[in-house]
C-alpha cells in the first residue's frame, strides 16, 4: 500500500538521482522526472522500479500545470504538483508499490488535451 507522501521544496535544476532519507522509510530511489510542455507531458508512459521515489515536475512551456497520481483502480495516491512560470518546478517523494499508475494534470482543458501519462512501477 503505498504511504503518503513527503513533501519536498523546489528542485535544484535537477531531481537528485540519489538520496537518502534520515529516517526508517529507508533510501530515496532514483528520480523520474516529469516534463510539462504546453498541453503534454513529455512521454506518454514511464517505466520506474518500485518503492521510495522523487517525482519531479519540470515545466517547459508558459502555462501553469500540475501532476497528480492515481493507481489502477482510480484512487488519489495523495500527490499534487503545482508548476507555473515563476515556480516551474516542484518534486514530491512517495512510496510507490508494483503496479501500473496514472500522472495528470488536473488544470481545466489539460487532461482533455491528452496531458496524462502511464506509469508502471515494477
Amino acid at each position: 500500500m503505498p504511504g503518503l507522501p513527503l513533501r519536498s521544496i523546489g528542485l535544484a535544476g535537477a531531481v537528485l538521482a540519489f538520496s537518502a532519507c534520515g529516517d526508517s522509510a529507508g533510501p530515496v530511489g532514483p528520480g523520474l522526472t516529469v516534463e510539462a510542455g504546453v498541453a503534454t507531458y513529455a512521454e506518454d508512459a514511464y517505466d520506474h522500479p518500485a518503492g521510495l521515489i522523487e517525482v519531479g515536475l519540470v515545466n517547459t512551456s508558459e502555462l501553469a500545470h500540475t501532476l497528480l497520481i492515481e493507481d489502477e483502480d482510480g484512487v488519489d495516491q495523495g500527490v499534487r504538483l503545482f508548476v507555473g512560470v515563476e515556480a516551474p518546478e516542484d518534486e514530491v517523494q512517495i512510496d510507490l508499490a508494483p503496479g501500473t499508475y496514472l500522472f495528470f494534470c488536473d488544470l481545466p482543458g489539460h487532461r482533455l488535451a491528452g496531458m496524462e501519462a502511464t506509469v508502471r512501477i515494477d
